[in-house]
């Protein structure tokens, strides 16, 4: 896959489906070829990443955001935050 700046889509429409009016309402617009090689999906992420990137000041954090993060702080200042490592966060975020 190569990457030309300013016309990333041509490696996702190698990578991807092009989108489609769905046969049904549950039906992904897009879908990942699965043949892909690992190291060919994460630079189709970056190449993603750097395009939505280019443009930054466009992308603001959605509201919600700066409220959870509010909610974090208070938490911290009242000394009632719960910290864990990051390999105990990892499990309780996966269900374990």
């Amino acid at each position: 896959m190569v990457y030309h700046p300013g016309r990333w889509w041509q490696g996702c429409a190698q990578a991807m489906k092009l989108p489609h009016a769905p046969a049904k309402a549950d039906e992904p617009m897009l879908t990942l070829d699965k043949t892909l090689s690992r190291a060919d999906k994460l630079k189709l992420m970056e190449m993603l990443w750097d395009d939505l990137s280019a443009n930054a000041k466009e992308l603001a954090p959605p509201d919600w955001h700066g409220a959870a993060l509010d909610t974090a702080a208070q938490a911290h200042a009242a000394g009632q935050a719960v910290f864990v490592d990051w390999p105990q966060a990892k499990r309780q975020l996966r269900g374990g």
